[in-house]
Order: C-alpha cells, then structure tokens, then sequence
C-alpha cells in the first residue's frame, strides 16, 4: 500500500491540457458556469446537459504522470489512478457537480486498509506513554523522523478507567517553520494556512437517549488534539458499556478558516455516514442534508443566503471513500457529489477558495510531493523491516 503511495508522490506532472482543466474547475467551483461555458476544459460531452474531464495517473521512468483520457481506463500497475469529473446542467445558474477518484493500492485487503487508523488508537489500550513511545520509536524508526520535520507527537495519554477501559489523548503539534530549509514553500504555504484555521470533528451515535460520543479531534492553533476511548481492542463510546461501532452514525464537523483579510466557514455540519463492511469493500457514505450554522464576513451575511442552502436540499451533498477488492488488486476510491446554485453570496465564496487554491504553487506542489513520499516510503521501508509476524 505505501509503495503505491510513495508512487503517487514521485515527480507528479500533469500533463498541460489537464492540468489546465483541474485549475479551471477549481477556480470556479462555486461559479461552474464559467466552467461550463469554457470548452477547452471538457474531453467529453455525453449529452447536451453532460460535460466530463478524464484523467489516468502511472508510475513512468521520469515519474508520476497525470493526462487526460477520453473514458475512464482501467488500473493495471500499482499506484496507477483514475480521476473524473462530471458537471451538469440542470437550469439557468444550477449545476450538480460529480468527482471521482480511484488508486490501485495493491495486494493489502480491505479491511486491514480500512483498520490502519483505528489500530493506532486501540494500540494505546492498556498501556502507559513511555511504552508507547517506545515500541512506535522502535518499530518505525524512518517514519518517525520523517513526520518530526513537521509534526511533534507531545502527548499519548492512555488513562485506565475504573470500569476496565481506556481513555485515550493524543496532542499533535505542527512547525512548518522546521520544513523551511528543506520545502521553503511549503513551509511558507502551511504557516499561512493551518495557522489561522480551524476544524473539529465530533462521531457520535443516537443508539439511547441522548447523543453518544466515540471520537473527537479538534485542530486550531498549530495543535491536534484526538480524545477517544478503547475497551477490549475496539473502540467505545466516551461514557456508558462498551457495545460495537454503529455502522450508522452522525459526524458533526466545524471548519473556519481565514484566507487574506476574510475568515470564513461553517459551524455545526450534521452529517450522516454509512459504513458498508463486506469481505471486498470497506466503505464510508457521508451524506449532509442539513444546513450548517455559517461564519461569513459581516457584509456577506447581508447577501441573500437561500443559495446556500441549495447543497442540502432534496438528496442533499454525498461524499463517498473506501476500499474495493478488484482483480489485480484493492483500489482507494472516492466519490463526491453536490449541487450548486450560482449567486453573490457563492461568488464571494469562489473568491476566497479561488486565492488559496491559487497559492498552491507549483513549487509548492512540489514540495509537498516531495515530503509526501519521503513519509510513506520511511512506512513501507519501516514495514519492511518489522520480523514476519508483527
């Protein structure tokens, strides 16, 4: 799986006509009529209310590379992807948007895919911090001095609870200013934006009276805190017995972050996932058909806001990903799907993704390639490493 990744992140370069057309569509996300109206993005027009990109990713001598296709091909070697973007027209000022994304992983199967963070929080369970340390210091020696170019782990917390279970901490704290020397760009990327941002994510289910929580995080200030509790090597709900993961829950998501003069996000996103367990999928549907609480600027809030309430309307907006057992090989994929109706208040919105989208230069893109790799080849290098059995 980390050959696969590691893959991806070798020299990337888009070939011009799609690199083109990812740019176009992602300065107009919330404008698609001008990407509708620009034909040099589209390889594919299905019908009169259909336009479509294609792209196919592989591993070459020179490195990673991305070109438009006219279908969507099939996966043959290891890393190699498919990417695909559909926009609609369905009237004057509202289009649906659809992605999709797939990556060959390779031999792992589905559900060890799926269970690779989980099992780094359940590993806590019963343990002290210095053992912790230890063993992932021990094991993952190339990782761990890949990700302290960045990140500092500055606490694992497991609390032993009276009723046998464990409480679990974690406290992840960001420098990009340690990348300066070597990624100068993405440094200066990250500490532009991750500093003034901020996200918290909340999983609970509604099986009894009131709400139960499984899993919090909650990034703000260059600092990631994950809360989480561990009973019998799964994961368990913050208070009451331990019980299985629904496979039904709620996610509740904030997201605030400040590009140029302007901050600008949502509160309280109630969100509903869907987790489909087979022996050839691992898969998690989250479908939001309820408005958050928006944070605009004080003369966006005077703009007329109906527009924003289109996405969750109706079937609302549906982002997929998973993992698939297909011949050859497990494939990660993803999907997205959202409707979009066209006004000042969601042209403002453009703007402000448009400029941080255009920060994203490619010096910074290459960069960020380049660490990305250095981390997950220090995994597969570290996994190769570990005795026959661990």
């Amino acid at each position: 799986m980390f050959d696969a990744l590691a893959a991806r992140y070798t020299t990337p370069l888009r070939h011009d006509d799609y690199e083109q057309a990812r740019s176009k569509i992602a300065h107009n996300a919330f404008v698609p009529s001008n990407a509708w109206q620009d034909t040099a993005i589209w390889s594919a027009r299905p019908s009169a209310s259909v336009r479509q990109v294609h792209a196919f990713g592989t591993l070459t001598p020179g490195g990673y590379r991305f070109s438009s296709v006219p279908s969507v091909p099939g996966l043959r070697g290891i890393g190699d992807s498919r990417h695909g973007v559909t926009l609609i027209r369905i009237a004057d000022g509202l289009y649906r948007w659809e992605t999709l994304a797939d990556y060959r992983l390779g031999g792992v199967a589905p559900e060890r895919a799926a269970g690779v963070f989980p099992a780094m929080i359940i590993a806590a369970e019963g343990r002290s911090e210095q053992s912790i340390r230890g063993d992932y210091l021990g094991a993952f020696p190339r990782t761990s001095a890949a990700l302290r170019r960045y990140a500092n782990m500055d606490t694992i917390r497991p609390t032993r609870l009276p009723d046998g279970s464990t409480s679990v901490r974690v406290v992840i704290t960001l420098h990009a200013s340690r990348l300066s020397g070597t990624y100068p760009a993405l440094a200066a990327y990250l500490a532009k934006y991750t500093s003034k941002s901020r996200m918290r994510l909340v999983m609970r289910d509604r099986a009894g009276a009131a709400p139960a929580t499984w899993f919090v995080l909650d990034a703000r200030n260059d600092r990631i805190t994950i809360d989480a509790r561990v009973r019998g090597g799964a994961l368990a709900p913050f208070h009451g017995p331990p019980r299985p993961f629904p496979d039904a829950f709620e996610m509740v998501v904030d997201a605030i972050a400040t590009v140029g003069p302007f901050t600008a996000g949502f509160e309280t996103l109630r969100t509903d996932v869907v987790r489909s367990s087979t022996t050839r999928d691992h898969s998690w549907t989250i479908t939001a058909r309820r408005e958050p609480e928006w944070k605009l600027p004080l003369f966006a809030e005077r703009l007329l806001r109906s527009p924003l309430r289109r996405p969750f309307e109706g079937a609302g907006s549906v982002y997929a990903v998973g993992f698939r057992e297909e011949t050859g090989g497990t494939i990660l994929h993803r999907f997205a799907r959202t409707t979009v109706q066209e006004s000042a208040i969601l042209r403002f919105i453009n703007r402000i993704g448009s400029r941080a989208f255009g920060d994203i230069s490619p010096k910074v893109e290459a960069e960020e390639a380049a660490y990305l790799r250095t981390i997950f080849t220090a995994m597969r290098d570290d996994l190769g490493a570990l005795p026959i059995g661990d």
